[in-house]
């Protein structure tokens, strides 16, 4: 397990470490948290810390993600959830470009132990993109390691997509979709897909209050995995650029 955590760092790595050449930056960041806390009947804390940065130069740019959600209820942690994810692009204002994508986490409420998806294709820009207006669908191929709890894993060739998109409305609100898929290679009905909007509303300068559903679907059967699950949250997300 050691070795595929550090295949991804590298990904990582690879991804922030190709735009530190000599080049001008733009980086954009934003960071959140979203929490509950109740006491009497029922004894439950939930926290839901989640950052995200974006470093453009004329040649690169990267997007990388990172969300965990923790919640105990009566002393048992009922749900501990982390995905990290990133994206690189190569001459991304074009038409058409080259990317990589790498994505792994774990989920208890998904009942996840682990899971690694990792690949490199193109995508295409489907309006004229800039650091706050875009439309892009992904397409990739690469390797996939997939473990549900009391399941064997799964590793083999896989498919990808991702289709991201970040749109203003108005002066004090914008509107973001991503999906994400995966299909393996070797198992037609080894595959899934995550579904992500979140809307936001401006109340401060760079402070927004969010508004954030996901649907997470697995196609697999497995005995106490439901296919599909579904989870809104509430929260506020402080957001900056260096322009």
């Amino acid at each position: 397990m050691m070795n595929k955590k550090t295949l991804i760092l590298i990904f990582l790595l690879f991804h922030l470490m190709g735009n530190s050449q000599n080049d001008t930056l733009f980086v954009q960041g934003e960071i959140g948290l979203r929490g509950r806390w109740q006491t009497g009947n029922l004894d439950q804390i939930g926290i839901n810390p989640n950052s995200r940065f974006k470093i453009y130069n004329s040649k690169l740019n990267s997007d990388v993600l990172a969300t965990y959600q923790l919640l105990k209820v009566n002393g048992f942690t009922a749900v501990s959830d982390l995905w990290i994810g990133s994206i690189s692009r190569l001459n991304a204002h074009k038409k058409i470009y080259p990317m990589v994508s790498a994505n792994f986490g774990f989920a208890e409420s998904y009942r996840i132990n682990s899971s690694i998806v990792m690949g490199a294709g193109a995508g295409i820009n489907m309006i004229k993109a800039s650091p706050f207006r875009y439309f892009q669908i992904n397409g990739y191929a690469g390797y996939l390691d997939f473990k549900f709890e009391d399941t064997k894993a799964h590793t083999a060739a896989m498919i990808g997509t991702s289709m991201q998109s970040s749109l203003p409305i108005g002066e004090r609100m914008k509107f973001s979709w991503e999906l994400h898929t995966y299909h393996s290679l070797s198992n037609d009905e080894f595959w899934g897909l995550n579904n992500i909007v979140i809307l936001y509303v401006e109340v401060f300068r760079n402070i927004f209050v969010t508004l954030n559903h996901q649907t997470i679907y697995n196609n697999q059967n497995i005995e106490s995995i439901k296919n599909t699950n579904t989870l809104m949250l509430f929260g506020f997300q402080f957001q900056f650029h260096n322009r």
